[in-house]
């Protein structure tokens, strides 16, 4: 689909995309059809107050490949009163709680130790650990970790900065076994693309 065409179907619906709660969600679902006959793959997600603007977040879905394609259609949006377009997810810091399910997850409760591969040396590896409720499937519990993480540093860095990620039992003592809390891995990336800028993908 043409991204002029996908504005022209965002414009017809973004009453109904205002206010989800009155006109149904099938409004949704066709929202990312629409977006993935632009490019499949594509997502999004809506932010903000019915009574202000909207943020309309186009996302790759953390595949840097599809990136140039959320940032053509985020460029060619005409002015929408009453919303704003965003390319990618951006960073929102981690002071949230994110729910995924049944599960809560508290930033505060993740933590983070930097790792390097020896196949793939300079690359920022990251493993991380979530201390208290970790019962249940070890993917459905990455997932989380994942979204906690998109979320606090944004999608690009997530998908250029990080080239390892992986998750383990936490440790007893965090803090003497040299692991770091969530909140520091903005700092860490930024040291490590310092250190090594070859490598990095931003």
């Amino acid at each position: 689909m043409d991204t002029a065409v996908f504005w022209s179907w965002f414009v017809g619906k973004e009453a109904e995309l205002r206010d989800v709660s009155e006109h149904g969600e099938d409004v949704l679902d066709e929202l990312y059809d629409k977006l993935n006959e632009v490019a499949e793959g594509l997502g999004f997600e809506i932010g903000g107050s019915p009574d202000g603007p909207l943020e309309l977040i186009i996302t790759a879905e953390g595949d840097e490949d599809l990136f140039p394609a959320v940032y053509c259609l985020a460029e060619s949006a005409p002015d929408i009163d009453g919303w704003e377009i965003v390319a990618l997810k951006p960073p929102r810091g981690f002071d949230f709680i994110a729910t995924y399910g049944d599960r809560s997850v508290d930033p505060d409760d993740v933590w983070f130790l930097e790792i390097e591969s020896e196949e793939r040396p300079g690359e920022l590896g990251i493993r991380v650990a979530l201390e208290g409720d970790t019962e249940g499937d070890v993917d459905d519990l990455m997932t989380c970790l994942l979204g906690v993480m998109e979320a606090g540093i944004g999608e690009i860095s997530l998908a250029c900065d990080v080239g390892h990620l992986e998750y383990t039992e936490p440790p007893e003592d965090p803090v003497a076994e040299g692991w770091k809390p969530l909140r520091e891995l903005p700092e860490v990336i930024e040291s490590w693309k310092q250190r090594h800028p070859s490598v990095t993908g931003s």
